[in-house]
């Protein structure tokens, strides 16, 4: 070949070629070779790592909303801090919250509303009437149960003023002290005391 001809070949491939070049020779790999493992152990970590940042920011939501529902239904004219009975109250008006929401379900099943008696209409909110009462079921077994259910600590001084401070902010949560509650032993005998 000519020398005039190779060099025209030379100066046309120019940067734009080697580049692509360069990707195809990388991006065929043997798929038995050490780079090929690399290559997946690599992609299985970004994966995992994607899956665990989800969860992460899902569970902190949910802890989010529970904090603030506390935020809004507690008492912020108390003098220094709750006191035990009165947290314990305000854990039950907790887990009474959903209470209105399935009493709705329920009616809308009941009542006909005009469109008849089918299956159908009455099975329409069946799912979030069964996650409703699968939420408190759990809720209460842990409030009943030795485990107890979390809440913020706002029997405690220093912690009540912090979560008076909070609005809601994710960054700021490790500031507020959380505490498992539990239903006293002592509390249930008296309730069936009176009720009898």
């Amino acid at each position: 070949m000519p020398k005039e001809k190779r060099s025209r070949l030379v100066r046309s491939s120019g940067k734009k070629n080697t580049a692509t070049a360069a990707a195809a020779a990388a991006m065929m790999v043997h798929p038995n070779s050490r780079r090929a493992v690399q290559l997946a152990k690599a992609a299985h970590r970004s994966d995992k790592v994607e899956r665990i940042k989800a969860s992460k920011s899902v569970t902190v939501a949910n802890k989010v909303a529970k904090l603030m529902w506390f935020k809004q239904n507690m008492d912020e004219s108390k003098s220094p801090a709750y006191s035990q009975e009165e947290m314990l109250q305000l854990i039950d008006k907790y887990l009474h919250r959903l209470d209105s929401e399935l009493e709705k379900i329920i009616s809308l099943q009941t009542s006909r509303g005009g469109r008849g008696t089918s299956s159908h209409y009455r099975q329409q909110h069946a799912s979030k009437e069964d996650a409703l009462r699968m939420v408190m079921v759990k809720e209460r077994g842990l409030f009943q149960s030795g485990s107890g259910i979390e809440a913020p600590d706002l029997t405690h001084p220093k912690n009540f003023q912090t979560f008076k401070e909070w609005f809601g902010e994710e960054n700021l949560l490790p500031r507020i002290h959380l505490k498992k509650f539990s239903e006293p032993t002592n509390r249930t005998t008296t309730e069936e005391a009176l009720t009898t």
